[in-house]
């Protein structure tokens, strides 16, 4: 989708229940890194990228944090 233009990659990341935004990223790269999530959570994670000329057709990702027990112990 570059056309020429320069592009971008965005992360949304929603709690899957409530729909509320938690995270929103951009890099130029598809590489992120997103921290500072409540454990325990569903999420629903939205790619894509984007350039001057507009915007890409979104994938969605289904995604969860660790409860803090598993974060501890690995199980």
């Amino acid at each position: 989708m570059t056309g020429g233009q320069p592009q971008y990659f965005l992360l949304e990341v929603y709690d899957w229940k409530t729909g509320i935004l938690q995270a929103n990223v951009s890099a130029k790269f598809p590489l992120f890194i997103v921290s500072g999530l409540d454990p325990g959570k569903v999420l629903k994670m939205v790619v894509y990228s984007a350039n001057s000329k507009g915007r890409s057709e979104s994938v969605l990702l289904e995604g969860f944090t660790l409860k803090v027990a598993e974060k501890q112990t690995g199980k």
